[in-house]
């Protein structure tokens, strides 16, 4: 299969998210992330996590190097822990403006149970309810593909994600660290 062939394949899976009409007139969209996207989706991570480093009172090169190391170890353990994962770059369009990025979302749909490993969105994107519709249509094409729940887990120490969540039908299980939440919606 070529990059190509699995591009359509992984789109047609997603196609009931990319058709939704609230998707469309908000001309937000997704596609697969490229090589291409490595040092945008490296500039998402350290943007969600900005707010936490500033804190420690590093020196911006120190702060920068650390957050490489992290999106590095994040991405060699999502690797091996979801080899089959889709990395997908969640896009928005005005008007007959070229496509802009505002943030990723990786998504492990191989099991019945979909397991959404991340949602991120810039800072200037964010409350401004496109997570929200990310996750209802996500929901929608879990539905249609036959998946029976989306599974994940949010960072203790992160309520507006969790507030985000829940208003959009997850319901928390039991924690088994004490650093995150699992939750779940069920969607058929």
């Amino acid at each position: 299969m070529t990059d190509g062939d699995a591009a359509g394949d992984l789109l047609a899976h997603y196609a009931p998210l990319l058709a939704s009409n609230v998707m469309i007139s908000a001309g937000l969209g997704l596609r697969p992330a490229t090589p291409d996207d490595q040092s945008f989706l490296r500039a998402v991570y350290a943007d969600t996590r900005a707010a936490e480093v500033s804190r420690t009172g590093w020196p911006e090169p120190m702060m920068r190097a650390f957050l490489d190391q992290q999106f590095d170890l994040q991405s060699r353990h999502y690797a091996a822990r979801h080899p089959a994962a889709d990395r997908l770059i969640l896009t928005v369009r005005n008007g007959d403006s070229a496509e802009q990025r505002i943030g990723r979302l990786y998504l492990d749909r191989t099991e019945t149970r979909w397991r959404l490993l991340e949602l991120a969105l810039l800072t200037p994107w964010r409350c401004r309810g496109f997570g929200g519709l990310f996750l209802d249509s996500l929901a929608q094409a879990a539905s249609a593909r036959g998946a029976s729940a989306i599974d994940l887990s949010v960072a203790v120490d992160n309520p507006r994600a969790q507030a985000l969540y829940a208003r959009h039908g997850y319901r928390l299980g039991v924690a088994t660290t004490t650093t995150h939440k699992p939750m779940s919606r069920p969607v058929s």
